[in-house]
């Protein structure tokens, strides 16, 4: 994937998954939040054929946390 085109879908996904970063601190105990473009380039991952179990080690989140990540990048772009 080019760059240009990373930025333009990173632009539909921005608008709809604003972090709130007290209820974000909440949930994760003071981990920093997964900002829009990691949560783009770990669906990107996932659906090129990652593993998961990969994925998530490298942004630092549960199983949880990751499928909410993909559910909510996908949700974005198909809006």
């Amino acid at each position: 994937m080019s760059s240009g085109g990373f930025e333009r879908l990173l632009r539909y996904v921005e608008a709809d998954s604003f972090v709130d970063h007290m209820q974000w601190a909440r949930r994760t105990l003071g981990e920093p939040p997964v900002y829009p473009a990691a949560m783009l380039q770990t669906c990107i991952s996932w659906l090129a054929g990652g593993s998961y179990h990969h994925i998530r080690v490298n942004i630092g989140t549960s199983r949880a946390g990751f499928y909410r990540i993909v559910h909510t990048v996908l949700r974005a772009i198909n809006n």
